[in-house]
């Protein structure tokens, strides 16, 4: 299977900017208390959300991440902090692959806008670890991405950075495949301090329409109650009854 993070991971840093603030700012808002033990990432990609994570926990942290191109940041920004080099832990593959060598019992599990990955399998399974190896009291905390809707979402700006004279511009649209899955291309283009483009990527990945009402249900179904979240910026997070 081609990896879809092929043709961004080595500017992912730069393009996921324009989002950070505002993706970690709601990370913060639904976390309604401390982490109280270790805490897992799925789908990690840069560990761009491992700072904010490991001041919410003393416990370990273990980042998930089943691209090979992605563990290269992953790695850089987890080796490159002593703090992080000392409680994180990378786990090369999917959840299902690596979830026996995770704890049995886990404070929280996180997971960033990468749940419209999961194909159906995946999805139940998710559920089924998170219903079985989250401590009571502990907190699973979802980013959703939309649509949440089987609508089509035309060619929108998603915003730029700029590291040194480069600027890094991202684009994308959705088109609805069926009832449940969209296919979402995604275009980044590289300019100079002029504005001049000098190269252009796109890829194309299908995406699961996972919303806000589907997780619910997922979550009541796994044991779990509703705890927070921030409507403007698509950010749940739930609770194994104490």
């Amino acid at each position: 299977m081609t990896d879809y993070y092929a043709t961004n991971a080595d500017i992912y840093a730069a393009i996921s900017l324009p989002s950070l603030p505002g993706q970690l700012a709601a990370l913060r808002s639904v976390v309604n208390a401390p982490f109280d033990g270790a805490v897992v990432e799925v789908a990690a990609g840069i560990g761009t959300a491992l700072t904010t994570l490991a001041d919410m926990t003393s416990g370990a942290l273990y980042a998930v991440e089943p691209s090979i191109y992605m563990r290269v940041g992953l790695m850089t920004t987890v080796a490159g902090n002593e703090a992080l080099r000392k409680r994180v832990t990378i786990l090369p593959g999917t959840l299902h692959q690596v979830g026996d060598q995770l704890p049995e019992r886990l404070g929280g599990i996180v997971v960033l806008n990468a749940l419209g990955h999961f194909d159906p399998a995946e999805f139940e399974g998710f559920w089924r670890f998170a219903g079985q190896r989250l401590a009571p009291g502990g907190q699973l905390v979802l980013g959703l991405q939309p649509p949440f809707e089987p609508v089509e979402i035309p060619w929108t700006d998603f915003g730029e950075s700029r590291v040194g004279d480069r600027i890094y511009r991202t684009a994308g649209a959705a088109s609805i495949t069926s009832e449940d899955l969209a296919k979402w291309t995604l275009r980044w283009t590289i300019h100079d301090a002029d504005g001049v483009e000098l190269e252009r990527r796109e890829a194309s990945t299908q995406w699961a329409v996972v919303g806000p009402a589907l997780v619910s249900r997922a979550a009541a179904a796994a044991g779990l109650e509703a705890s927070a979240q921030d409507l403007d910026r698509n950010m749940f997070s739930f609770q194994k009854p104490r």
